[in-house]
């Protein structure tokens, strides 16, 4: 289902995913795959298509676009239609 702030609710459902010290410290800069493992990554993918109400193509599932925060908001933001 949609949120009505999906941007924190993204960012929100990261930091439960990480140890406290690095949960106190994560911006949307913060390079994730130094911090989560594959099958967490996965579950940030379905968070981030739920909460946005998009469907990522297998093309856009890359690294680079799953890196930090700010490039999987941007990524989700697209696929809205704005950017």
């Amino acid at each position: 289902m949609p949120s009505k702030q999906p941007e924190a609710d993204l960012r929100e459902y990261i930091a439960s995913r990480l140890p406290t010290e690095a949960a106190k410290q994560l911006n949307d800069d913060t390079e994730l795959f130094h911090l989560l493992d594959s099958v967490d990554m996965v579950r940030i993918v379905a968070v981030l298509e739920d909460v946005f109400d998009v469907m990522l193509d297998d093309f856009e599932l890359v690294p680079q676009n799953l890196a930090t925060i700010r490039r999987l908001l941007a990524v989700a933001r697209g696929k809205q239609g704005g950017a």
